[in-house]
């Protein structure tokens, strides 16, 4: 169950609790709001690890880029020793090992970009996630807050009526 439901779950049990008369307040049964909040607490750092597997990864193709270019690098220095007697041979193992040097670093560097773009991606739309249940955890907030006022101020109403009815009754019966 992700983190909205179970939001929405606990604001159901808010919601459908049993009310104690004249103050606006529930009566909730505390093991169960505790239960969720754990599961709450719980699923967050699935969310936070998943970040974190993205920025490993990222770390990993780097250095298998790394790798690459090292290996590719050995290779063309073997390459380069073993025709270092003739010298038109050598001029030209020369120029392939830059190529393949220019190469193996022009792809490990488009490795590592790719992984950082792929990366900022991921983290940015988790970002938006986030703000995004944020701001809908705040709204739910905030709309149970404006019940709860506009509850509040209902039922002091309510008791001022019933408090100025005794009052003229009272008077009434002075009279």
């Amino acid at each position: 169950m992700d983190v909205i439901k179970l939001l929405e779950y606990l604001q159901d049990i808010i919601e459908t609790s049993s009310k104690v008369p004249m103050t606006g307040r529930v009566v909730v049964d505390r093991k169960e709001i505790l239960d969720v909040i754990d599961r709450i607490m719980n699923e967050l750092p699935a969310e936070i690890k998943k970040a974190q597997f993205i920025c490993d990864r990222k770390e990993k193709i780097i250095e298998e880029g790394e790798r690459e270019r090292d290996r590719l690098q050995k290779e063309s220095l073997e390459m380069f020793r073993e025709r270092v007697n003739e010298h038109n041979i050598t001029k030209e193992a020369e120029i392939v090992a830059r190529d393949i040097i220019s190469s193996a670093e022009a792809d490990a560097k488009s490795i590592r970009l790719g992984a950082r773009d792929y990366t900022h991606d991921v983290i940015s739309s988790l970002e938006k996630d986030v703000l995004r249940y944020r701001e809908k955890l705040m709204d739910n907030i905030k709309e149970e807050m404006e019940k709860f006022v506009h509850s509040l101020e209902n039922d002091f109403k309510d008791t001022t009526k019933i408090l100025q009815n005794n009052l003229k009754e009272l008077e009434q019966m002075n009279k």
